[in-house]
């Protein structure tokens, strides 16, 4: 057997190959610090996304708070004396829908109906009664509860005010779930029980006064948390409704009532007095972080959970998880923590009460410096590869004189 070798190829192929052996592996991408958002109004709260924007509730005035939307570029009032109540929002047929009241005024006796518009904010629709998440959607009719103080429900078809016929006084934390409308309904003589309504029949689903609070959907069922045993006030405990009853999940520990999240197929709930927080799947609960501050700032993207957690000092610093890994995001320990905190994307935006200053803080961005250095380096190198092989290539092309062993 023959091995013909051309010199100078044989050289280049050597080179080639010692440099690609002995080339950087690529650099992981870097988090970077949050980025200052110029401007933005003070004291911020009650944040929420819709339609790719962020509303909330921010001072306006000096004294006077109102309505604001950031679109990821500017700031802009829909409201300069109408403030939201918190939760009260909802989409209905493409707009958004939200519960609010005069800042100087009652949020019991003053509460209105609105929709947002492009010019601001619609005239009131209705008089409302009650602020606790009372708007909610179902069968493309809107549902809240009435003027204060009859707390009759009511609905609303986009034009028409109307009267729900059959239902308890009040409707609070609504949710819809396949092809019935759960929500949480005054229960004679003093506290409120699970109700649902499938478009002809209310149904009663406990006479225990159980006072559901966090009703949320996840994967087509129901939950809640709520009174497990009437002589302690506040036990708690996972709840989905059967037919016509409800079913308690046993858990580990009794879920705290603070804000909750969902993200991947799991509510990611606190465990009280501990800097744990924890998914729940629908059976049973698995540790998230042990990081938390505990101070209910929690925030969803679809790639990530943010959160306001614990520093090795007296402060508090934002992290983000992805369920498996977490990290804190650099540059973000606060003595005062933050207002408020909200996603559009994988972006987060807060407000940070020690600078009074909003920021946004993308995951997927790299450190310029250190990631370009390294992708150049490798790239140099590889180009330096190709370089001496396709010289080798180019003399074999023109037929030099072999070498024959």
């Amino acid at each position: 057997m023959r091995l013909i070798i051309y010199p100078i190829w044989a050289f280049a192929l050597f080179l080639g190959l010692m440099v690609m052996a002995s080339a950087p592996a690529f650099a992981t991408t870097a988090s970077n610090s949050p980025s200052q958002i110029v401007g933005g109004p003070d004291n911020p709260s009650d944040i929420f996304e819709f339609d790719g924007a962020l509303y909330f509730n921010a001072e306006t005035t000096p004294g006077d708070m109102g309505i604001w939307k950031y679109d990821g570029n500017q700031f802009s009032v829909i409201s300069q004396h109408i403030v939201m109540i918190p939760n009260s929002h909802v989409e209905f047929r493409g707009e958004l829908y939200f519960a609010g009241y005069p800042f100087s005024g009652s949020s019991i006796t003053d509460t209105k109906l609105y929709k947002a518009t492009a010019s601001g904010l619609s005239d009131p629709i209705a008089p409302m009664g009650f602020d606790e998440e009372a708007l909610v959607v179902f069968n493309d009719v809107l549902y809240f509860t009435g003027e204060h103080p009859t707390y009759i429900v009511q609905t609303f078809d986009g034009t028409n005010v109307g009267t729900a016929s059959g239902f308890p006084c009040c409707l609070q934390r609504g949710v819809v779930s396949g092809n019935k409308l759960y929500f949480s309904g005054w229960h004679p003589p003093g506290s409120f029980d699970l109700y649902s309504f499938d478009g002809t029949t209310v149904t009663q689903h406990s006479t225990v006064s159980q006072v559901p609070r966090e009703i949320q959907v996840l994967n087509g069922s129901v939950y809640f948390v709520g009174v497990i045993d009437q002589s302690i006030n506040w036990d708690k405990a996972w709840f989905t409704p059967t037919s016509t009853s409800v079913a308690a999940i046993s858990l580990p520990f009794q879920p705290d009532t603070v804000p909750t999240v969902q993200f991947n197929n799991q509510i990611i709930i606190s465990k009280p007095n501990t800097n744990e927080l924890y998914g729940f799947n629908g059976t049973g609960v698995e540790l998230f972080s042990q990081n938390y501050s505990g101070y209910g700032r929690m925030a969803a993207s679809p790639s990530f959970v943010y959160f306001e957690g614990i520093s090795t000092t007296s402060n508090s610093q934002l992290y983000y998880s992805d369920g498996v890994m977490e990290a804190v995001i650099p540059n973000t320990e606060y003595s005062n923590g933050i207002a408020t905190m909200g996603t559009i994307g994988s972006l987060l935006y807060y407000f940070d009460n020690d600078n009074s200053q909003w920021w946004v803080f993308d995951p997927f961005k790299s450190t310029p410096q250190a990631q370009l250095a390294a992708t150049g380096q490798q790239s140099v190198w590889l180009v330096m590869a190709m370089g001496f092989m396709t010289i080798g290539l180019a003399f074999v092309l023109m037929g030099r004189k072999p070498i024959r062993i």
